[in-house]
């Protein structure tokens, strides 16, 4: 596995990935109206260009394959982290973790924070965060799960 910068133009296939991961991994844990109002199985690329704007991407890659990628801001907020569900249990969102948490660390950031789906929160117990509160959002009309967490971090000296 590989894991290097994302572009602009990774947009379409991170958009593909999100959604592949929402269905694939998503249904143990949330019904069929709770997946497509969170991931459209047609996504807008206008959009996720918004989404994605202002966030460090990195694409973890296998055998010439997206197999996952995360988005987050420099002072530690996780926004996206998704692993394709055929890529699932190899360690791709740990990794892809663990890099996230080495540049935001570098920038400066003492603590990582997201929001976790039900499907995400064990990846994310499993690296130290702690959640702080369930909160329940809306999609499309549809309520949602998920889990405000956070990890301090030590900062890198100089």
């Amino acid at each position: 596995m590989q894991i290097r910068p994302g572009t602009r133009a990774d947009t379409p296939v991170l958009a593909a990935v999100f959604t592949e991961s929402i269905h694939g991994l998503g249904p143990q844990r949330y019904t069929k109206d709770q997946l497509t109002a969170w991931a459209p199985l047609e996504p807008d690329l206008a959009l996720w260009h918004e989404r994605l704007e202002g966030l460090d991407i990195l694409v973890a890659e296998e055998a010439d394959q997206v197999a996952g990628f995360t988005g987050f801001t420099a002072q530690g907020y996780i926004n996206f982290l998704f692993v394709r569900s055929d890529f699932a249990r190899r360690g791709i969102a740990r990794a892809l973790l663990r890099a996230a948490e080495a540049r935001a660390t570098a920038a400066g950031a003492a603590m990582l924070t997201t929001e976790a789906s039900l499907v995400a929160r064990p990846a994310f117990e499993s690296e130290g965060y702690e959640v702080v509160e369930e909160q329940v959002v809306e999609r499309g009309g549809v309520e949602l799960i998920r889990f405000a967490m956070r990890k301090p971090l030590v900062p890198v000296k100089g």
